[in-house]
């Protein structure tokens, strides 16, 4: 599977269960730090881990170490999946487009990828804007994208999870713990600039992007070669959902 994500921090405890060429990763940090996004991918890319421990991840950086991207840039990095026969893609990011509408270039990468790809996205952590709650975040809100929004850790949605007809599934992403830097990076404090923290390796953090990674992993999870792809993982799942027997995840037609 793919994680489409921000550059990776290499040197920690997911040292050796991903495949990232050397542009994929980041280098080491300089004095001022780095920021505290950069470390987005390897959390998001933990949770992947945690929940599908035997996937092979491909980290395929489309955001930079703001966490911030183009469309552009993710349509081309979706054609550039296409031809790797990757099973599922997470991708914990989203946009707005000016007119609600999707952006052409990403619907044509995402034909591309074919019926066998299944493609989970976050919703967005928008939910509580009154004037942009229900507003599409792409390219969760397409319909043949996986759109999953947040629950907190008692099970209710996140009060920052939109509450919006194209969310299909909701999953833990309020307070979630998973790899970040260790105690030799500095990291910028994103309340305080010009301020820097280190963090032991873990860190607690919360948004619909963390949700969609522990979906991803569950759906990588329950296939198996030449017997379940991808699809009919991501429909195995959904009825151990419905039944009952994935408790840390609910359909958001039933919340």
């Amino acid at each position: 599977m793919a994680v489409c994500d921000t550059r990776l921090w290499g040197d920690g405890a997911l040292a050796g269960a991903y495949l990232a060429p050397p542009a994929a990763l980041l280098p080491p940090p300089g004095p001022d730090g780095v920021a505290f996004t950069a470390g987005h991918a390897l959390f998001v890319t933990g949770i992947v881990l945690r929940s599908a421990p035997g996937a092979a991840v491909v980290v395929h950086p489309t955001l930079d170490d703001h966490a911030r991207g183009t469309t552009w840039q993710f349509a081309n990095d979706l054609v550039a999946l296409a031809g790797r026969g990757v099973d599922v893609i997470n991708v914990s990011a989203g946009f707005f487009t000016g007119d609600d509408q999707p952006a052409l270039a990403v619907t044509t990468a995402l034909r591309l990828l074919g019926p066998r790809t299944v493609v989970v996205a976050a919703a967005g952590n928008h939910g509580e804007n009154e004037q942009d709650g229900r507003r599409p975040m792409w390219p969760a809100a397409y319909d043949e994208v996986v759109a999953v929004g947040a629950l907190t850790p008692q099970g209710m949605p996140a009060t920052f999870s939109p509450d919006a007809p194209w969310v299909d599934l909701l999953a833990p992403g309020v307070n979630v713990v998973s790899n970040y830097f260790g105690d030799a990076v500095s990291v910028v404090d994103p309340d305080t600039p010009g301020t820097t923290g280190r963090y032991p390796g873990l860190a607690a953090w919360s948004g619909t992007s963390f949700a969609a990674a522990w979906v991803s992993g569950l759906v990588a999870a329950r296939i198996r070669p030449g017997e379940t792809d991808a699809p009919a993982a991501l429909h195995r799942l959904l009825q151990d959902t419905a039944a009952g027997t994935t408790a840390t995840m609910i359909p958001k037609w039933s919340a």
